[in-house]
This record gives structure tokens, sequence and C-alpha cells, in this order.
């Protein structure tokens, strides 16, 4: 039946589970990757789903409370000059850090403020 460990690492790759799991699971299909991997996942599977389930809804969560959260620059008289939502200023510093950099700097030369309000 000689199980490998490339088969091993196979199974471990596709579907997380331990080497230990991993190695039962090919023992139960006869050595067969594609058995025990299709074993695996159906053993698995409403795990999966679930977790991936979870996963999304936790990324909408921060997305919308992102969006609830503002960044706001104003001049030194109270006059609003920008205000975009957090995570579009969080998005746009990681991809132009220069440019955050940059416009940080002015608003703070212009005696500006900038506050992060809900």
């Amino acid at each position: 039946m000689g199980i490998t460990l490339e088969a091993i690492d196979a199974v471990r790759e596709r579907t997380g589970v331990s080497y230990r799991r991993a190695y039962e699971a090919l023992t139960d299909s006869g050595g067969d990757v594609v058995k025990a991997i299709l074993a695996l996942e159906a053993e698995h599977g409403p795990w999966l789903a679930e977790r991936g389930q979870n996963l999304q809804r936790g990324i909408r969560r921060l997305v919308a409370e992102g969006n609830a959260t503002k960044v706001v620059v104003r001049s030194s008289h109270g006059h609003t000059l920008i205000a975009v939502p957090a995570s579009l200023a969080a998005a746009g510093s990681l991809i132009f850090p220069l440019a955050a950099v940059a416009g940080v700097a002015a608003a703070l030369a212009g005696h500006a403020s900038i506050a992060i309000e809900r």
C-alpha cells in the first residue's frame, strides 16, 4: 500500500488537516489520494462552508464600520475641507503612501485639523 510523504502532503495542502488525519484518510482509501481528499472534504464540508460564511460576514461588517467612520479635514476656521470614509482613506494610504504623507503634511502646514469621526 506504500503511503508516501508526498501523498500525505498533497492531502494536507488540499484539505488543511493534520499529518495524522491525512495518513488515516489515505489508509482508509487504500492509498488513493483523490479518494482520501474527497472523503475528507465530505467530512469537513459543512464546517468549511460555515467558516467561509463567517469570514464573509466579518469582512462585510468591517467594511460597513469603515464606511460609517469618516476621516475629516477641517480648516482653521472650522470649515470641512474633505470628509472620506475611513476604509477609503486606509486603502488610499496603502496604495499611495507618499501622497498620503504629502496630504497630511499640507493639512498640518495650512493649520488644518484632521479628525476621525463616527
